[in-house]
């Protein structure tokens, strides 16, 4: 059983009589969820995700949208020397994100609400998510993406059923636009952000949750990517619920991880910022810069100050990297591990191998990265920034050679 509480006055808002609210109608802050730490039987792979539903706002789990989404892979790694690392392969969820969780809830208790249309504003991952969980649920679902938005991002999503809106400008202005309209006429919204839909926002922590039962032992970093900053926060609220059910002894520290250019939160972090209208003010002037981090191209992280929060409660702290960096940490995973990954999962990686450069994490820790996103989802922008590499004229001599070169790289690494 679970609570509806706002986040500031405390008022309770518990939805039993089926209407829904997104933020508390006494103060408009947004809102968080109480729950019954009663025993949980573990593990229950078979169940996905849906084996932590005790610890997610949902009234029939049994109704669950479900296309099998959760219980990914924590794999053991070898990638960063000196450190315990272990990689969450959110890949192998449904459509290939981390996204799927929160829509799957999303999509649940827009069924438990009786809504039968929903939107949300995205640039890809979520919107694939959505497209798929509405289908799924016999919902309607319309996609809201900026302006010139390549049409291989938009293909899935039509595929799925989902109709596409192009809003006239980036992406804050398309997501101000979901926002008018579901405020003004009652639409279903499931935007993954916390203010928008609170219900997707606890779908996230189920990842944390995952981590502490494949590997009990407590980790002393986990380094997620950070575009909106939701993923971040939700898997903070479980590594909390984690400690609470006696799962783990010891949280872990937060290391976060964004785009350059889009790194509001590294001057925000440093300067103590903890409110909306300062954080906006460190965006006064910033460009939007092109760049292959898609995912994390959030010029105002909409869940930034509460993934603030959450770093600051952990102990921990935020960098950023570019697309160079990213480029090379993609092509390392995928030839010493066997992983396609985003560029915008990438990222992780080099946070690691700084971290450990310059001591903040030491030796012999044990790290968790989570890699957020298919590289199968970011084709179109790979084929735009890469060349591919000179191809031969199939003989034994060209096949020789190219055994003899790929051996001496795999020396040198």
């Amino acid at each position: 059983m679970y609570r509806v509480l706002c986040s500031i006055c405390r008022n309770e808002s518990v939805d039993q009589d089926h209407t829904y609210i997104s933020r508390c109608p006494r103060c408009s802050a947004w809102l968080r969820f109480d729950y019954d730490y009663e025993p949980l039987a573990f593990p229950q792979p078979e169940r996905g995700m849906w084996a932590f539903a005790p610890l997610l706002p949902i009234a029939k789990p049994e109704a669950a949208v479900t296309l099998g989404e959760g219980w990914t892979p924590l794999l053991k790694s070898s990638l960063v020397p000196g450190i315990d690392l272990y990689l969450k392969d959110e890949t192998r969820n449904p459509t290939g994100s981390m996204k799927d969780r929160a829509l799957a809830v999303a999509m649940t208790k827009a069924r438990e609400f009786g809504f039968e249309t929903c939107l949300i504003s995205t640039t890809g991952s979520a919107g694939l998510s959505a497209s798929a969980y509405a289908a799924r649920a016999g919902i309607q679902c319309v996609v809201v993406v900026p302006k010139n938005t390549p049409f291989s991002r938009t293909l899935p999503m039509q595929l799925l059923g989902a109709r596409i809106c192009e809003a006239d400008g980036d992406t804050d202005q398309a997501t101000s636009l979901v926002e008018v309209c579901c405020r003004e006429t009652g639409l279903y919204d499931v935007s993954t952000s916390r203010g928008s839909n609170p219900y997707q926002a606890e779908g996230a922590k189920t990842i944390a949750l995952e981590m502490t039962v494949q590997l009990p032992e407590a980790f002393d970093w986990v380094v997620v990517p950070v575009g909106g900053g939701g993923t971040l926060a939700g898997m903070w609220r479980g590594f909390l619920d984690a400690r609470n059910l006696g799962l783990i002894d010891k949280l872990p520290k937060l290391l976060g991880v964004q785009a350059r250019y889009y790194d509001a939160l590294v001057p925000a972090l440093a300067k103590g910022v903890d409110d909306e209208e300062s954080l906006r003010h460190l965006l006064d002037g910033t460009p939007m810069v092109e760049t292959i981090l898609v995912k994390l191209n959030c010029r105002f992280p909409t869940d930034g100050l509460d993934a603030l929060a959450a770093i600051r409660e952990s102990g921990g702290t935020v960098m950023s990297f570019g697309d160079d960096e990213a480029l090379r940490e993609l092509a390392r995973i995928g030839c010493c591990e066997g992983l396609f990954i985003e560029p915008s999962s990438a990222i992780v990686l080099a946070a690691i191998r700084e971290g450990v450069s310059s001591g903040l994490i030491r030796r012999g820790q044990k790290v968790a990265a989570v890699l957020t996103g298919s590289g199968f989802r970011e084709l179109g922008v790979l084929a735009n920034h890469l060349k591919p590499n000179n191809v031969s004229l199939a003989n034994k001599e060209t096949i020789s050679s190219l055994l003899d070169r790929v051996k001496r790289d795999h020396s040198a690494q």
